[in-house]
């Protein structure tokens, strides 16, 4: 195997353990810290009594209640 063929290879494998391990960081409006979670993991985005969430085929909507 070339030189160049093993630094390719060596190249994808590099992105592939970054992919795995990086994840994507989530922040909310308050938390001082952020919260890592890895492709596959699941993310719960949760209302309270005026505000609800559904999961969509697009997304996550989020209603405020019309009844504050």
């Amino acid at each position: 195997m070339s030189a160049t063929t093993k630094t390719d290879i060596q190249k994808g494998v590099d992105a592939k353990t970054a992919v795995d391990t990086t994840g994507l960081k989530f922040k909310g409006d308050t938390a001082t810290t952020s919260n890592t979670k890895k492709l596959g993991d699941t993310v719960s985005i949760t209302g309270d009594t005026n505000i609800s969430t559904v999961a969509t085929t697009d997304g996550v909507q989020v209603k405020l209640n019309p009844n504050l």
